[in-house]
């Protein structure tokens, strides 16, 4: 992301006081309406590589799992299983694990 670690700060606490002020893009989302509102904030602030890089894994491996999904009912033991799954079913490296993890 380009402006590093204060703008990728700023972007998220943007979706929290979105999720806080009760708007329907935040937390009654699903977890793919949520997602892409999230990487069309900072997307002006990416190099194309570093949102495709974003984006490959989020497409491929999580939106499948969890896109339909009210972010509200995902539990963090299901993304724990989810990461496992990767790992272990898929052959994921857990550096890769850790990527899709970060998006």
């Amino acid at each position: 992301m380009r402006g590093g670690k204060r703008r990728a700060q700023q972007a998220l606490n943007a979706l929290v006081t979105e999720a806080e002020a009760g708007r329907k893009a935040g937390t009654s989302g699903t977890f793919e309406q949520l997602s892409t509102k999230g990487l069309t904030i900072v997307e002006h602030d990416l190099s194309p590589t570093t949102l495709r890089r974003y984006k490959n894994p989020l497409t491929k491996r999580i939106l499948p799992a969890l896109g339909d999904r009210p972010v509200s009912s995902i539990q963090s033991m299901e993304l724990d299983e989810l990461y496992q799954g990767l790992t272990r079913r898929v052959g994921l490296s857990s550096a890769t694990v850790r990527q899709a993890h970060a998006v």
